[in-house]
C-alpha cells in the first residue's frame, strides 16, 4: 500500500488543449516522482495558452490525524503555449516550502504576460505569520517578478482587460462584513 506522501510526490500536470470539436492528446507537465499540484490555466485575448502549478516535495504536517495535510517543498511552475506547443522552458515563478507558501491563487494573461496573484503566508523568526496578496508576473526580459502587497484576503481573483489586470479578493472587516474590494493590478 501507498502512503498519501507516496502518492502526491509521484503525481503529474497534464494539459489538452480543444478547438470545440477535438481535444489534443493530454500533455504531461513537470516530473515523474515529484510533487505536481494544483495546477491553474488561463488564456491569453491573443490565444495564447498558460498554466501555472505547486511543483517539487509533499512534505505531510497533519500527524496521524491527517495524512493528507501537508505542504510543498519546491517551486511555482509556469508553462507557457504560444499556439506551436508547450514550452519546455518551464519557469520557476516563486520558491515554496514550510517557511512560505502559495495559499489559493488565480492567473490571468493580458499582452500574453502571466499574471499570478495568491495569498502568501510566511511564517516569520518569531513564530508569527504573516499573510498578504501578492502578484507574481514576469519582466519583459521574462524574468518572475514578485509584487507584494499590505493588503490581506483569500480567494483573489485575477481578470485581464486590455493591457491591465484587475484583482477582487475577500477581505475581513471589523463589522463582520466581508467587502470585495477590486484593485487594480499593474507589471513595474
Amino acid at each position: 500500500d501507498s502512503t498519501p506522501e507516496q502518492v502526491a510526490n509521484d503525481t503529474r500536470v497534464y494539459v489538452s488543449t480543444g478547438d470545440g470539436s477535438a481535444w489534443t492528446a493530454p500533455y504531461g507537465l513537470g516530473e515523474y516522482f515529484t510533487a505536481n499540484m494544483m495546477p491553474t490555466a488561463t488564456v491569453s485575448p491573443t490565444g495564447k495558452y498558460a498554466v501555472v502549478w505547486k511543483a517539487g516535495r509533499f512534505v505531510p504536517d497533519g500527524g496521524d490525524d491527517d495524512p493528507t495535510a501537508g505542504h510543498i517543498d519546491g517551486n511555482l511552475l509556469f508553462s507557457y503555449n504560444d499556439g506551436s506547443g508547450w514550452s519546455d522552458n518551464v519557469q520557476t515563478m516563486m520558491t515554496i516550502n514550510g517557511r512560505r507558501q502559495l495559499a489559493d491563487y488565480s492567473m490571468a494573461m493580458a499582452d500574453d504576460v502571466p499574471m499570478v496573484v495568491g495569498t502568501v503566508i510566511d511564517s516569520l523568526a518569531d513564530g508569527t505569520m504573516r499573510s498578504r496578496l501578492t502578484a507574481l508576473t514576469l519582466s519583459d526580459e521574462r524574468l518572475p517578478l514578485e509584487m507584494p502587497s499590505d493588503i490581506v484576503g483569500t480567494q483573489p481573483q485575477v481578470v485581464a482587460l486590455g493591457s491591465g489586470y484587475y484583482v477582487g479578493v475577500l477581505t475581513a472587516a471589523s463589522n463582520g462584513q466581508a467587502p470585495v474590494p477590486f484593485v487594480e493590478a499593474a507589471r513595474q
